[in-house]
């Protein structure tokens, strides 16, 4: 777990900044993280999502990408329900599955840490 989280504070610092992360996205530190993902994590996706709600990384880089879960088009989903719970009780927070439109409205279980 030390090890994600340290991943998590690396990237964080990386790629808190939307422009930045247009840039960056093709450099090999890409590469690394997905490798990392898929191989330990076992999972579909990863967010980076700043406090004020900009979702400013994701692994697969479907259209929630640089949107905002508070204000943007995916305000009414279990992603922005997920942030919420997690950033106003700071501690992690499970939510169901249910479709996700980013994903072809494929079902999405999510966890936040």
């Amino acid at each position: 777990m030390a090890m994600l989280s340290e991943m998590a504070s690396t990237l964080y610092e990386e790629f808190h900044d939307y422009n930045k992360v247009k840039t960056v996205l093709s450099q090999p530190r890409r590469r690394m993280v997905e490798g990392f993902f898929s191989q330990y994590i076992k999972a579909y996706d990863l967010f980076l999502i700043e406090a004020q709600g900009n979702v400013t990384y994701t692994v697969e880089g479907e259209s929630d990408l640089g949107t905002n879960l508070l204000t943007g088009p995916y305000k009414n989903t279990g992603l922005r329900n997920i942030f919420r719970r997690e950033r106003d009780s700071r501690k992690y927070a499970l939510q169901d599955f249910s479709a996700y439109a980013p994903s072809n409205n494929e079902p999405a279980g999510l966890l936040s840490l």
